[in-house]
């Protein structure tokens, strides 16, 4: 038989529960505006690279899109997998809290 899983927080997941349960810090807005930074970096490379005709603004332009992409994608990852084991975890406790002890004589 298997043991069950624990239901004590990694370090890292006891990060995001505060960080989701404090509205500044998970508000949209501010990872929004971050993205945004980037794109608007990234444009204007691509912009100056078209009017002086410089191939390196370009594939600066290019690598941050890319870059900030290939970021968000490998964090997500990670963020799902964390988000996936805290919601298992706090219905693990809600099942112990709920559990009724049973008479079996």
């Amino acid at each position: 038989m298997s043991e069950p899983e624990p239901t004590e927080f990694t370090e890292r997941e006891k990060i995001l529960i505060y960080c989701l349960r404090d509205t500044q810090l998970s508000s949209p807005g501010r990872l929004f505006g971050y993205d945004l930074a980037f794109g608007i970096v990234s444009v204007l490379c691509m912009i100056f690279a078209l009017a002086r005709h410089e191939l390196a603004l370009g594939f600066v332009g290019y690598a941050l899109i890319v870059g900030r992409l290939g970021v968000n994608f490998i964090e997500g990852q990670k963020w799902t997998s964390d988000f996936q084991s805290i919601v298992r975890k706090y219905e693990a406790r809600l099942e112990a809290a709920n559990a009724k002890p049973s008479c079996s004589e």
